[in-house]
C-alpha cells in the first residue's frame, strides 16, 4: 500500500494544550483532568499507545457481534459504484457526504463500501454511530476509536501517533478539533513526507444522526473540512453518511465545508427494480428452506402483479421491503393472508410498523408487560440483553421473551440472553415517539424515562451493597444510566410522588451516606465504555 523509505526521526510540535498530566503508578497509568488511563506508557520502549478504554470496539464495520449487514447481492449498483469512482478520484473532493431520508439503506451501502476497501486494502477506519448503543452514540471516543484502528491497519502511523501522545498525553481529554488534527491528520502527514499511498485511503463514518452529541458533530464536521483543506495533499478520504437533519446540513452548507464535499443524495437513485429483486429472492429463499409454511398456497407466489404492488407500498425504503418479509413469513399466520392485509394499508413503513404492534397486542397474553418491555426497549441509552430487561422490570427472562417474540419482524432477538437486543431500523423508535405517527401507540418519552429512572433505583437499591459493587449487567446499567434518565424525564417540580418518594429512600440510604456518587460507582463497577 506504502512505497517505502528510510524515515527520519519526526520532531512534532503540539502547542495549545491545557491542563498536566502525571504518571500515577508503577504501571504506567496516566491522569489527565478527570480522565483515567489515558494511554499506557511502556517503559522499555518509551512509547504511550491508546489504551482499550478509550475504543469503542463493536464501532467498526465488522465490530463485536455485529449483524450488520450490506446490501443485498445485486442491488444498490450504481450508488456503490459513484461512492468507489469518488473515492479514487485523484481531483475529487476529499469528502462524500451520503444523504437519504430513514430507511433508504444509507448503512447497508456504507457496510458494502467498507467491506470492498477493506477486501483491496484501502480501509483506513470506520466507525458506524448507533442510537441506544453505549459507545457508538456518543462522540468521546470517535476519534480516539479511528487512531486506534488506523494504528491497526497501517502499521506505519502506530510509531508516530505513540510519539505525539508521549510528547502530549492530555490529547484525549482535549476537543475534537484538537485530537482530529493530532491523532489522525498529523500522523498522515508526517507519514506522508516518506512514504506516498499508491491508492486513496477510506475513512467511513456511518449515520452522523445517530450520535446523541450534536454539538459536537458540529464541530466534527466544521473541523473535518478545516482539517482537509490543511491537508489536502493527502490521499484520505472520508465517507459521512446521515438522514439531512438540521443541524448536519447546516454544517454541511458552509463554505468550507462545500468546498470539501461531494454530496451524495442516496434517496436520488431509483431503488425500485433493487426491491424487486430484493423480494423475490428472499421469498424464493424462504419457500425453499421452509416449504410447510407455504403448504396450500399455489404457486406463483407472490404473483408478479403483488411485486410490484409491494415495490410501490415500500415507498423505495429497503427497510420496508426487509420488514415486510419478516411480518408476512414470521409463521404467525398464513403467509398469504398476511400478504393481503399488507396490500390493503397506505404506502409507507408507518402503516407496516402500526400493524407488527397491533398484531402483537392481539396475540399476547399480557399487554401491560409487552408495552413495559416495549417502552423499556425503545428508551434505553444501551442495547440491552434480556437479562438485562429482565432485571431492571423484575420480570423473568421468560417473560421478556415471550413480550418480544411477536414483534421479531422489527427487531433481532439473539439466541443467548447475556446477548443485546437489536431494533431492525432506528426508525420504529422515531414512530414510537412520535403521537402524530403512531396514535394511541404513542410511548411518551418524559413519563418513560421517569419510570426508568425509578426502576434503576430501586434496582441499586435490591442490589447494591454498601461494600459489595454486583457486576450483572442489569446493575450495572442502572447505576450508569439512573441519572440520565431522570435528568431526561421531566422538570423536577413536576416529578410524581412515586418517583420523589424513591430518589428520597435511595439519597438517604447507607450507600449515598458513605459518599459513593453516581461517578465513583462507574468507577468502581468498571464501566464498560463500549
Amino acid at each position: 500500500m506504502w512505497n517505502r523509505q528510510n524515515a527520519p526521526l519526526v520532531e512534532f510540535n503540539t502547542t495549545g494544550t491545557s491542563g498536566s498530566a502525571t504518571v500515577n503508578n508503577a504501571a504506567g497509568d496516566i491522569i489527565a483532568g478527570d480522565y483515567i488511563h489515558i494511554g499506557h506508557y511502556n517503559a522499555a520502549t518509551g512509547h504511550i499507545s491508546l489504551f482499550p478504554e478509550f475504543v469503542v470496539a463493536d464501532a467498526a464495520y465488522n465490530g463485536g457481534n455485529s449483524t450488520r449487514v450490506g446490501c443485498f447481492r445485486g442491488t444498490r449498483v450504481a450508488a456503490i459504484e459513484a461512492i468507489l469512482k469518488w473515492k479514487d478520484d485523484p481531483d475529487g473532493k476529499p469528502v462524500c457526504w451520503m444523504s437519504a431520508p430513514a430507511g433508504f439503506g444509507k448503512s447497508a451501502v456504507s457496510q458494502t463500501v467498507t467491506e470492498s476497501c477493506a477486501r483491496d486494502e484501502t480501509l483506513a477506519a470506520s466507525f458506524f454511530f448507533l442510537r441506544g448503543a453505549g459507545g457508538r452514540s456518543r462522540i468521546h471516543y470517535f476519534i480516539t476509536t479511528l487512531a486506534y484502528q488506523i494504528t491497526v491497519t497501517i502499521p506505519e502511523v502506530k510509531p508516530i501517533v505513540e510519539m505525539i501522545l508521549q510528547r502530549d498525553p492530555t490529547i484525549l481529554s482535549q476537543s475534537i478539533t484538537y485530537q482530529l488534527q493530532n491523532l489522525i491528520f498529523v500522523p498522515f502527514m508526517v507519514l506522508a513526507q516518506t512514504n506516498t499511498p499508491s491508492r486513496a485511503l477510506l475513512i467511513v463514518v456511518d449515520a452522523l444522526d445517530e450520535c446523541n452529541d450534536r454539538n459536537l458533530m458540529r464541530e466534527f464536521i466544521t473541523a473535518l473540512a478545516h482539517a482537509c483543506h490543511v491537508g489536502r495533499h493527502l490521499r484520505l478520504r472520508w465517507l459521512l453518511t446521515s438522514r439531512g437533519e438540521e443541524h448536519i446540513r447546516q454544517s454541511f452548507s458552509s463554505t468550507a465545508s462545500q468546498h470539501a464535499t461531494t454530496v451524495v443524495q442516496l434517496d436520488s437513485f431509483d431503488a425500485r427494480s433493487d426491491i424487486k429483486t430484493f423480494l423475490e429472492a428472499r421469498f424464493s429463499e424462504i419457500i425453499r428452506i421452509n416449504p410447510r409454511l407455504f403448504y396450500g398456497i399455489p404457486p406463483p407466489w407472490p404473483s408478479l402483479h403483488d411485486f410490484w404492488a409491494l415495490v410501490e407500498r415500500s415507498s423505495r425504503l429497503f427497510i420496508f421491503a426487509a420488514t415486510l418479509v419478516n411480518f408476512v413469513t414470521d409463521g404467525r399466520a398464513p403467509p398469504n393472508r398476511k400478504l393481503e392485509s399488507v396490500l390493503q394499508m397506505h404506502a409507507g413503513l408507518d402503516p407496516l410498523y402500526d400493524q407488527v404492534l397491533r398484531d402483537a397486542l392481539r396475540d399476547v397474553d399480557d399487554n401491560l408487560c409487552f408495552l413495559r418491555v416495549l417502552t423499556t426497549l425503545m428508551l434505553v441509552y444501551e442495547q440491552p440483553s434480556v437479562e438485562t430487561l429482565a432485571e431492571i422490570l423484575q420480570l423473568s427472562a421468560q417473560d421478556v421473551l415471550h413480550a418480544l417474540l411477536p414483534i421479531q419482524s422489527i427487531i433481532r432477538i439473539p439466541s443467548d440472553d447475556d446477548k443485546p437486543i437489536e431494533l431492525n431500523h432506528t426508525s420504529l423508535r422515531d414512530f414510537l415517539v412520535d403521537e402524530g405517527r403512531s396514535r394511541d401507540l404513542f410511548i411518551n418519552p418524559l413519563a418513560a424515562h421517569a419510570t426508568l429512572a425509578s426502576a434503576c433505583v430501586k434496582t441499586l437499591q435490591r442490589n447494591l451493597k454498601v461494600d459489595t459493587f454486583p457486576t450483572d449487567d442489569g446493575t450495572v446499567y442502572a447505576a450508569r444510566n439512573w441519572y440520565r434518565h431522570l435528568g431526561d424525564s421531566c422538570n423536577p417540580c413536576e416529578a410524581s410522588p412515586e418517583l420523589l418518594g424513591v430518589l428520597r429512600d435511595f439519597l438517604v440510604s447507607k450507600l449515598v451516606c458513605r459518599k459513593l456518587s453516581s461517578t465513583e460507582l462507574q468507577s468502581q463497577l468498571a464501566v464498560d465504555r463500549t
